[in-house]
């Protein structure tokens, strides 16, 4: 009987593990054609460390090849929201300095809506897609 008990505690801090990290890769067919938005976006959600990365070409043309991390801001049994923000102050005369970003996924459908605002300006940039997860 110890065995089995070990077993199931083995199997579930597995399972656990397993939904600790996940990737998401999302293509946004509706992104902005302003460029703001992009057409490929991707998100290491990674609880065992307790951070979230997140990739795409906007943010590694203005952070110098480097991704940035993002936070959970909300998350139920429907929807997982994560937010983040661009810096653009280093571009001169783009007229915004920043773009908060908020994508939420949606765990039935896989489909994904995502925002850009620009911070100090009335500038909002959407767009939306489905993105492929699996553990890592």
């Amino acid at each position: 009987m110890g065995r089995w008990i070990l077993a199931a505690a083995v199997l579930l801090l597995t399972a656990a593990r397993a939904q600790a990290a996940d990737t998401y890769v999302c293509q946004i067919a509706g992104y902005d054609a302003r460029g703001w938005i992009p057409e490929v976006l991707f998100l290491g959600d990674d609880r065992e460390v307790g951070r979230v990365i997140v990739s795409d070409p906007l943010i590694l043309y203005f952070n110098d090849s480097q991704p940035l991390t993002a936070r959970i801001a909300i998350e139920n049994v429907h929807r997982i929201t994560f937010v983040w923000t661009l810096d653009l102050r280093a571009v001169p005369n783009l007229g915004m300095t920043r773009l908060r970003y908020r994508a939420t996924y949606l765990k039935a459908t896989q489909a994904l809506h995502m925002s850009a605002t620009a911070v100090g300006d009335d500038a909002v940039f959407t767009g939306s897609g489905t993105c492929k997860t699996a553990p890592r």
